[in-house]
């Protein structure tokens, strides 16, 4: 009975976490997010798995092998200009509309597809479901990792930990979209973190974490290749803290790593070899393809060779330039405030036009123009940006100045969460130049969480200090 009260005590509240992580991401409850861009958040990735479904569900099909990633047509019908909104792309899942041509996505193997299209075959293939699944898995994997930094730290980090991603507008607007479903970046986090503690000590830990690590890290593959350099990094943090804190060597520190990057690879190497297999006719052109998308997002291809110019433009973008606006320019970082993605701006033709020269091309007079030839609300939302931007600026000062002062497990922390995020920009920089709408999410996979966390953790021991010297 004692041991009985004694479990349910201790889940008490991580469920309230996964509870309020749920109200916040499914409905944007606590309203962090703005409520219109919560709504239009990158439904053109999501209308790739919608669409796939209802293709899928138009095949008379046992298994589940229809679903694939991929769009119609429509001609006439979508305005992709308009799509996001009036929630066209919603509406026309729900009204079934299969109208033109359907174009298969090849750039992923499309788990997500087949996942969300078998629960549709099964019946509950309405959005809301679908959807509502995405954030509730979001939410328990915050409440896990709520659990993990308790263990590791202390139950009030632990909260802000959690609040650093309840509250995060970005992560907000990413975790029910069925595209990207973000639970699969947070997977191999908290699957290290779980495992970080014992690794050192027991190889059968070891080998269950790296057995762990193959299963998420292809899951989340299967899902997409986007931040992959990210997320391993990442999945990296919670070993290497638990090292150096307990006093590991730097060579056994280093098996491990080496061992979880060759997870790493094992398991990427699997997903593109189910997903060349999948969605390519024979080997050496699924290869050919990977590596020429691959490369359209890193530095390796010809800027010339693509007729598209904003993929020109951002081959010869200069990576550090790529960080450097990531860092100084913060869209959406402090919760409650107006967005520039909100719908009632973007209804302004003219702002809009002004908007995206600020954008794609921020210089003095797109600035001026910004400033003087707006509506009010979209000087308000800009002023928002500036406000963001100068937050998280005081919070890269404070966490640099603070690596100076916390000892090395929490340096290595610090260090390693920061490298993550920054990694994909640099090394992805051509795709991380082309979706600033998209990419500032990474600075949550794990820096910002651990940065509030740390912070609170050597607020609450300064003052336990003080409080001892009186």
């Amino acid at each position: 009975m004692r041991s009985l009260r004694k479990i349910i005590k201790s889940s008490a509240m991580p469920f309230m976490v996964i509870f309020i992580s749920f109200l916040s991401f499914n409905f944007n409850f606590f309203g962090a997010a703005n409520n219109s861009w919560f709504h239009i958040h990158d439904l053109h990735s999501e209308q790739l798995v919608l669409d796939g479904i209802l293709n899928g569900l138009d095949k008379d099909d046992s298994n589940d092998s229809g679903f694939r990633l991929g769009g119609y047509s429509r001609p006439g019908v979508s305005d992709e200009t308009s799509d996001p909104y009036n929630l066209l792309i919603h509406d026309l899942y729900q009204e079934k509309n299969r109208l033109g041509d359907f174009s298969l996505y090849r750039s992923q193997y499309g788990l997500q597809t087949r996942v969300f299209g078998s629960m549709a075959k099964l019946g509950y293939g309405d959005i809301r479901i679908l959807k509502g699944l995405s954030a509730l898995l979001m939410s328990f994997v915050v409440g896990i990792l709520f659990w993990l930094v308790c263990r590791d730290f202390s139950p009030a980090s632990a909260v802000v930990f959690s609040l650093a991603l309840i509250f995060s507008p970005w992560v907000i607007v990413f975790a029910k979209n069925l595209y990207w479903v973000p639970v699969t970046w947070f997977l191999p986090l908290a699957v290290s973190m779980y495992f970080s503690n014992k690794v050192f000590t027991s190889n059968r830990s070891l080998i269950a974490l790296l057995l762990s690590l193959f299963f998420v890290f292809l899951i989340k593959f299967l899902c997409g290749y986007e931040y992959v350099t990210t997320i391993f990094i990442a999945s990296f943090v919670p070993i290497l803290y638990q090292g150096v804190k307990s006093k590991i060597s730097v060579m056994r520190i280093s098996k491990i790593f080496f061992l979880t990057f060759l997870i790493f690879i094992i398991s990427l190497a699997t997903a593109m070899g189910i997903h060349v297999k999948s969605n390519f006719k024979d080997i050496p052109s699924g290869v050919s393809f990977l590596v020429e998308k691959s490369a359209s997002r890193t530095y390796s291809a010809d800027p010339e060779v693509f007729e598209n110019p904003r993929i020109r433009e951002s081959l010869n973008s200069n990576g550090l330039m790529v960080v450097a606006r990531y860092m100084i320019t913060f869209y959406d970082f402090a919760p409650w405030l107006p967005s520039i993605r909100d719908i009632s701006v973007l209804e302004n033709d003219e702002d809009i036009k002004i908007l995206k020269e600020v954008y794609s091309k921020p210089s003095l007079r797109t600035l001026q123009d910004s400033v003087f030839k707006t509506s009010n609300y979209l000087k308000f939302a800009l002023f928002s940006v500036v406000i963001s931007s100068l937050s998280f600026l005081v919070l890269l000062g404070f966490m640099f100045r603070l690596w100076f002062k916390v000892d090395s497990p929490l340096k290595a922390v610090i260090l390693i969460s920061f490298t993550a995020p920054v990694s994909w920009f640099f090394l992805a920089k051509a795709h991380s130049y082309i979706h600033y709408q998209l990419n500032y999410v990474l600075w949550y996979l794990p820096f910002i969480p651990y940065s509030f966390a740390i912070l609170f953790e050597n607020f609450v021991n300064r003052k336990n200090r003080r409080l001892k010297a009186l």
